[in-house]
């Protein structure tokens, strides 16, 4: 992994709340990976909980619920 998709998510985060799957998708990161950074993040209280986010999937016929993570501007 390179320091440019951490410093990506870190944007993504800093723009608006994402969920994994997002971020994920936006950046290429493992879904390990991800968590790591943002339990790393979380600990350090640059990342916040913000809620968690239902989404539809159309090929399950279901609804998922997501976590979401926000940036914490303080």
């Amino acid at each position: 992994m390179t320091v440019a998709r951490v410093t990506d998510m870190i944007g993504l985060l800093v723009r608006a709340p994402r969920t994994v799957p997002e971020l994920r998708t936006l950046t290429g990161i493992s879904e390990p990976r991800l968590r790591v950074w943002l339990q790393a993040l979380t600990a350090e209280g640059l990342v916040v909980d913000g809620g968690r986010r239902e989404v539809w999937s159309e090929t399950a016929n279901r609804h998922y619920f997501h976590n979401v993570y926000a940036w914490n501007p303080q």
